[in-house]
């Protein structure tokens, strides 16, 4: 497991150990403009096709790819419809990578990485042991989580928090300020029924 803070190259890493290792690559992630994002930049950095499944993208596509980025989503459909064939296909590569790998904690996420038989395994995440539905540092961190993604990877191996990545000059330290405005004087619309904000004060905070 690999825990690279935002901004910290999670991609890149990910397209240099297929480029070591040399060998059929799968990668899961849990949303479709991710999975484009990440095939379409390492088309660029394995100088080589990258298969897509999922988010439109059909498996007639993938017959001539060594390295295929999908959901989830489409893995676990795939399985409900051909059981069959989508482990042929699973079975076929070498490398698994997780990408957000904290989504393993739901169960069809794990259903879909434990059918890949592949013997390397990484798991990438910005909070990789994260706990669903908790937003601070503290509570970043849930033992049922953890679990699930050493389970599927192994211990975390590497760390660069993003306030490393600040620190090294890597990102920009971002300085927040919140500023009140008022409430609006208008209401929009919505099939001619006023929307309701809930904002009852003088002031909102955002």
């Amino acid at each position: 497991t690999i825990e690279h803070g935002t901004s910290g190259g999670k991609t890149v890493t990910m397209a240099g150990f297929i480029k070591h290792v040399g060998l059929s690559a799968l990668m899961l992630v849990d949303q479709a403009w991710l999975m484009e994002q990440t095939a379409n930049e390492w088309a660029i950095w394995l100088d080589q096709p990258v298969g897509k499944l999922g988010g439109g993208y059909k498996r007639d596509k993938l017959k001539d790819t060594t390295v295929v980025c999908a959901t989830f989503q489409s893995i676990t459909a795939w399985m409900k419809a051909d059981r069959a064939g989508c482990e042929a296909f699973l079975a076929e590569f070498d490398i698994l990578l997780v990408d957000e790998a904290h989504h393993l904690q739901a169960e069809t996420y794990q259903r879909a990485a434990d059918r890949c038989p592949a013997y390397f395994r990484v798991a990438f995440s910005a909070t990789a042991f994260k706990s669903a539905g908790k937003k601070t540092k503290a509570e970043n961190f849930d033992a049922r989580t953890k679990m699930h993604v050493t389970g599927t990877a192994g211990p975390i191996v590497h760390q660069y928090s993003a306030g490393d990545l600040a620190d090294d000059g890597w990102v920009v330290p971002a300085h927040i300020v919140m500023w009140n405005w008022r409430k609006p004087t208008w209401w929009p619309r919505y099939k001619d029924e006023p929307t309701d904000f809930d904002i009852n004060d003088d002031f909102h905070e955002w």
